[in-house]
């Protein structure tokens, strides 16, 4: 269960938020949807479409309150596919 704190951290998302698409960073590739959601939750920096900027999971509560953010796109298979992980998924 999730401290008061921890659950301060996270804003409701709103019913049209911003979806945030990542790349992983320094040429880095994943094979399959599961791995890539699991380099996310593990803290692996990946690379914010279409600024480039360089983020991690640590990033999202700062970047929820400031963007209304929905969920989190992460391409995976040489950016091929998408994997669509849902904000609320991560409190």
């Amino acid at each position: 269960m999730l401290s008061a704190d921890e659950l301060n951290e996270w804003d409701e998302p709103g019913p049209r938020g911003m979806i945030l698409t990542l790349i992983p960073a320094y040429g880095r590739d994943y094979t399959s949807a599961k791995d890539a959601h699991q380099a996310f939750l593990q803290g692996q920096d990946f690379s914010l479409q279409p600024s480039g900027v360089y983020t991690s999971i640590r990033d999202i509560p700062h970047l929820q309150r400031q963007h209304n953010i929905e969920a989190i796109h992460i391409k995976y298979k040489r950016r091929t596919r998408t994997h669509a992980i849902p904000l609320w998924t991560l409190r």
